[in-house]
């Protein structure tokens, strides 16, 4: 049995984590999220690099893909749990959005914990085409598997964690009701269902914000000593509010 089918068969079995990286020509952006998170032998890390266009390049590229390769020889994760992805970022967009699809989509089984990239090394173009080709994956992917992007700032003093839901939601199915009831929640911060009611129902309003918070648009908290439901905007009902209000 060669080693990629027999790495296929470890993927099928194994409940492992998927992490996504976008390199330039530090290993900075990739070791210090991988030191913070931690290790375990059945991760898998993929690194997205660049093609390099010089020598320069080339040799700044060997150096940072050397460090991260002697970290991941310490924390022993497995030569073939470690992929190191070449991007032409000459090709036209769409090329270059599914390729990266293409070397994604073959960790989607039903054991994956999670999926979490980190895009903040790297030429601009494959990190867009990186955050594109995670959203739509995201919504194709086992919904159980939860996703997550973060994106330093430029000096690694903070992470920021990108809301995918709000990237691409199709504002064109949101109701009149519901844009109203994202408005009012970005005007009062939190409301009961009584609170929404205006022209509307009790019953109708509780029935529209349940479906929103399937959504994700909106938390519903019971507060038993009230004896009452508080309504709050989720980040992407945030996000989403304000770009409708």
């Amino acid at each position: 049995m060669n080693a990629y089918l027999y790495s296929r068969m470890l993927i099928c079995y194994l409940k492992l984590r998927v992490k996504v990286f976008s390199l330039g020509w530090t290993a900075e952006s990739v070791l210090k999220p991988l030191l913070e998170e931690g290790l375990r032998e059945d991760d898998y890390l993929l690194i997205f690099h660049a093609k390099p266009l010089d020598s320069v390049a080339e040799k700044r590229l060997k150096e940072a893909l050397g460090s991260i390769i002697k970290v991941a020889d310490m924390a022993r994760i497995p030569q073939d749990n470690l992929q190191i992805i070449e991007i032409d970022t000459l090709q036209e967009y769409c090329e270059l959005v599914k390729n990266i699809i293409r070397e994604i989509k073959q960790y989607n089984v039903p054991n994956v914990e999670s999926v979490v990239a980190h895009l903040s090394g790297g030429m601009r173009i494959l990190v867009v085409a990186l955050l594109h080709a995670l959203s739509l994956l995201r919504q194709v992917w086992n919904r159980r598997t939860p996703f997550k992007v973060f994106i330093w700032n430029e000096d690694m003093s903070k992470i920021h964690e990108v809301d995918l839901t709000s990237i691409g939601f199709p504002l064109e199915n949101l109701s009149k009701s519901r844009r109203e009831l994202l408005l009012q929640l970005r005007w009062k911060g939190k409301a009961t269902y009584k609170d929404l009611a205006v022209n509307k129902k009790e019953s109708t309003v509780k029935r529209l914000l349940l479906e929103m918070a399937h959504q994700g648009l909106v938390t519903i908290e019971h507060y038993e000593e009230m004896k009452k439901n508080v309504i709050k905007l989720t980040k992407t009902g945030e996000i989403i509010a304000e770009a409708l209000a």
